[in-house]
């Protein structure tokens, strides 16, 4: 979640560092320690904290840090001009009535840690391999990988408290917790994005999926089912014996 005044701070072409402090405007939804909500806030100050300790602009430490070492030559999350025309038209996407948000050229050029980075499927794809255990490129280390594919909520999930607090690593989504996959194993991971996208990893059969797409499937449990669907094409297909047709890929 993001501040309340979201609306209005994207006609006012707000700063990253605007947004973020406007929140701290809200009142709490909860008290600390009680639930759990997925937070564009809690994303963007994370990205600004480390922003500061590094000394550079987040944009300018995700380069440096991420996309350059990975090799992400068509992936930005602060999208030059001339690259807009390239930028896919997100239909059913949260704030398109009259702002068109995520495809925007606010959404695309603010740069904020939780959402805007905008890429190509073969990226998207290759930004999964970094996150595979079983590549041997990778920019991270094989213990920052278990961190984000593993359970990072702790006690309060396992002791059986009184609220929904979901498995969750640290960054991905679990097959185990909010994932829903339909045949990935129970060991992979991902992100389902709420404008269409899939990036799943699955270390069972070491398989990597990366789907992109233009409609908002994740607002109906109809366009769910076709979200799942299309991931378990591509799951099938490449865990399919060997000798068989095969397809690799799969585009929405």
């Amino acid at each position: 979640m993001g501040p309340s005044n979201g609306s209005e701070l994207t006609q006012a072409n707000a700063t990253v560092e605007e947004r973020v402090a406007h929140a701290y405007r809200d009142p709490l939804l909860f008290a600390p320690g009680t639930g759990q909500s997925y937070s564009d806030t809690g994303y963007g100050l994370a990205g600004l904290m480390a922003a500061r300790v590094a000394g550079v602009s987040f944009p300018e430490l995700i380069r440096t840090r991420v996309l350059e070492p990975a090799g992400l030559t068509d992936t930005h999350l602060v999208l030059p001009t001339e690259e807009l025309p390239r930028v896919a038209h997100i239909a059913g996407a949260p704030g398109e009535r009259g702002l068109e948000f995520y495809s925007s050229p606010y959404g695309t050029q603010l740069g904020h840690p939780a959402y805007g980075v905008v890429a190509t499927l073969s990226d998207l794809l290759r930004f999964l391999l970094q996150f595979d255990p079983h590549a041997d490129d990778r920019f991270l280390s094989k213990s920052a990988v278990r961190t984000m594919s593993t359970d990072q909520t702790g006690s309060y999930y396992s002791e059986g408290a009184g609220y929904p607090i979901s498995k969750w690593g640290a960054g991905f989504e679990l097959q185990t917790g909010w994932g829903d996959t339909g045949l990935a194993s129970k060991a992979s991971y991902g992100h389902l994005g709420g404008t269409g996208c899939v990036g799943w990893i699955d270390p069972a059969d070491a398989v990597s999926v990366a789907f992109v797409s233009n409609q908002n499937w994740s607002a109906s449990p109809e366009g769910r089912k076709w979200k799942e669907a299309a991931v378990n094409m591509a799951i099938a297909a490449v865990t399919a014996p060997v000798g068989r047709e095969r397809r690799v890929g799969f585009r929405g």
